[in-house]
């Protein structure tokens, strides 16, 4: 513990009654919480933290979170007045997840300004293979994974007209945040470098509703990502006319 931060996303072995112990010891004078814990611990958590509407930054990282988890965990963000950012990074999220933030964003008490979904799969979900389990019984080998991008689109679109959130982070490990208010227009520039921050499609499909409405933005450098034919084709046809992409 360090001033009214707490940081146990890499310590005491992921032992969840002594992470639960210490953090319910703390909790009313933390403003920073980072821990690695399973999801039951995370939940009771966030709802320690909840109670007492202190908590500035919360994450709950590689937790094995489930999509039903963050419903809990966005109903807090909705109507917290204190919570400004987010980190779900690494946890076992899908499209759904994305479409349940962006009713978040979209609500006039969220005061998030940063939220970090990366490392899961928001572009999709999984689904019972039939051809595999014909009587519908769930494991890993069963599921098969189908991409969905509507909770994205969903995301985006409530992003643009969101006031307090500056920062997103959407893909895999190690992608950079996308910087909300330079792709809205908010904070207006003319060239808005991108290159080699390990940006994917879920970003791209961020970037060109963002960049919709941006009159003032004429270049945005894409290159050195991880891009597919299909993202930058995406890309292309969905950007705003007058926008030059460097891919």
């Amino acid at each position: 513990m360090e001033g009214d931060a707490l940081d146990l996303s890499d310590k005491l072995g992921g032992d969840r009654v002594t992470v639960l112990r210490v953090v319910e010891l703390f909790v009313s004078v933390l403003a920073s919480i980072d821990v690695v814990v399973d999801e039951q611990a995370a939940l009771s958590i966030a709802r320690a933290a909840r109670n007492c509407d202190r908590v500035a930054h919360l994450g709950l990282i590689r937790c094995k979170m489930s999509p039903s988890g963050a419903q809990e965990i966005a109903e807090y963000v909705a109507i917290s007045k204190t919570l400004t950012s987010l980190r779900l990074d690494g946890n076992e999220l899908d499209s759904r997840t994305a479409a349940v933030f962006a009713e978040v964003l979209k609500s006039e008490t969220c005061v998030l300004t940063a939220l970090d979904l990366s490392s899961n799969r928001i572009d999709g979900h999984y689904e019972v293979d039939s051809e595999i389990s014909p009587r519908g019984l769930r494991s890993r080998d069963s599921l098969r994974f189908v991409s969905d991008v509507s909770g994205l689109r969903a995301l985006a679109s409530a992003i643009s007209v969101n006031r307090t959130i500056n920062s997103i982070t959407l893909d895999q490990s190690g992608s950079s945040a996308l910087p909300v208010r330079k792709l809205k227009g908010v904070d207006p520039i003319e060239t808005l470098d991108l290159s080699g921050k390990r940006l994917g499609a879920a970003s791209c499909i961020v970037i060109a509703h963002l960049i919709e409405s941006n009159a003032v933005l004429n270049i945005i450098d894409l290159r050195d990502n991880r891009l597919d034919e299909p993202t930058m084709r995406y890309l292309r046809d969905s950007a705003r006319s007058g926008v030059e992409l460097l891919l």
